[in-house]
């Protein structure tokens, strides 16, 4: 069991490791990326992405007491690793898995709420706002190309919106699909750590938290500091590979970056515990 010094240290090394990943995926991969977006292989589907990982390494950075803020950093580690998944089937699965099923998904999950919002307001009786007009005029004007793309994509369905993922699985067998595709640990990650992360995240009840000491909650935010640094860097990977701006060398004094981090907050820590 971590000491409360020792969790203290984690949360700082792991806070650390996320920046130095947020500095290279600006200073070293977002322009090259932007650049390449237009002309790149459904390049906004990598690029958005991108941006949404390097929104949430932002976030984190102003996320720095994780004895308080563990739940929000529980849910960007969710997050990044998700989209860790998802560009590592876009790409390397493109055929099967590719950015256009992603949009269909995308586009028949506002079918469906555009649908079940529809419904509602009828059986209430109450007028509907502006805002949800807006909501229900999707359905009447989208409703014929949606469905055939519900069918092309997901066709055991039904005409349904799919029930698992956009890829018609459960997040358990994409992560195990993405780990043959990129030895990243994405099963391993799923298993034993992913359900621990939604108990923070959503959900009734208070299965993250219940019985957990207060120093416990330094360690529990530092590791997901930690594993959103570690999907983060899958993204920026795959995101590069994909849009023809990899650069071995970038990564590699990356890694050796994040590793000297580490090293130099430990030692910091050790220093002044021992002062």
């Amino acid at each position: 069991m971590n000491t409360p010094a020792e969790a203290l240290a984690l949360s700082h090394i792991g806070y650390a490791e996320a920046q130095v990943v947020a500095r290279f995926i600006d200073e070293k991969l977002r322009a090259a990326v932007d650049e390449r977006t237009p002309t790149g292989l459904h390049g906004i589907a990598f690029q958005g992405q991108l941006l949404r990982t390097i929104a949430w390494l932002r976030s984190l950075a102003k996320l720095d007491d994780p004895g308080n803020d563990f739940q929000a950093i529980t849910s960007a580690a969710r997050s990044v690793f998700e989209s860790a998944v998802d560009v590592t089937l876009m790409h390397f699965d493109g055929s099967a898995n590719g950015p256009e099923k992603m949009d269909g998904w995308e586009d028949s999950a506002k079918l469906k709420h555009s649908q079940n919002a529809t419904e509602y307001l009828a059986a209430s009786g109450r007028a509907p706002t502006d805002a949800e007009r807006t909501v229900m005029a999707y359905a009447s004007r989208e409703k014929d190309r949606v469905e055939k793309l519900r069918l092309r994509w997901w066709p055991n369905e039904n005409g349904r919106h799919p029930r698992n993922r956009w890829t018609g699985r459960d997040l358990g067998t994409d992560a195990r699909e993405a780990d043959k595709l990129l030895p990243e640990g994405f099963e391993e990650f799923y298993r034993l750590r992913y359900p621990q992360l939604c108990w923070n995240v959503h959900g009734s009840g208070l299965a993250a938290v219940a019985n957990v000491g207060p120093d416990a909650f330094a360690y529990i935010g530092g590791q997901a500091y930690e594993e959103a640094a570690q999907f983060a860097t899958v993204v920026a990977k795959v995101v590069a590979l994909h849009l023809g701006c990899w650069n071995e060398e970038d990564f590699k004094r990356l890694a050796q970056h994040v590793e000297e981090t580490r090293v130099a907050v430990y030692l910091a820590h050790q220093a002044k515990r021992g002062a």
